[in-house]
């Protein structure tokens, strides 16, 4: 017959052991980066004239890059200008940076959306970025820019 404390202390070991294997995949989980929903209508040049709309997603995939999936439409009634976007965005350094034109609709309104998919790579950390909408004229594709900017999006893994 085996002593009593021998059991007990096999039943501890047993429940240990059992609690650790519950607790690792737990730890093994990582959570998920959120993905930005971007919703940007601009207002119109003058009165009367068409707006455009930016809409889709940016997911940061790092501290020097995100993912965007953006659709641009230049909206009716037609006008002659066209809508564009580009990325502003606030670095790990403090300072601000401009990513130039990614994307663009100056076929005319009416015409659907045209859709913009990439990764945009920084050389610096960014610590959070936004959708800027500009009204497009005669191959200028950042003619002006409009009032109304995104929303600022936070880099998780900042």
């Amino acid at each position: 017959m085996k002593p009593k404390w021998k059991r007990r202390t096999l039943a501890a070991g047993s429940a240990a052991a059992a609690l650790a294997v519950a607790v690792l995949p737990l730890r093994a989980a990582q959570a998920v980066p959120p993905i930005y929903q971007v919703n940007l209508q601009s207002d119109p040049f003058l009165p009367g004239y068409g707006t455009g709309l930016v809409q889709g997603e940016i997911e940061f995939a790092g501290k020097f890059k995100f993912d965007y999936d953006l659709k641009v439409s230049d909206l009716c009634p037609r006008d002659g200008l066209g809508t564009s976007f580009y990325f502003v965005s606030e670095m790990g350094d403090g300072d601000t940076a401009l990513s130039g034109v990614r994307g663009y609709d100056t076929d005319g309104c009416g015409n659907g959306s045209i859709r913009y998919q990439a990764t945009l790579q920084a050389q610096r950390m960014i610590k959070r970025t936004r959708v800027a909408q500009c009204t497009t004229n005669d191959g200028n594709l950042c003619w002006t820019v409009s009032t109304k900017l995104g929303t600022w999006k936070d880099n998780p893994t900042w």
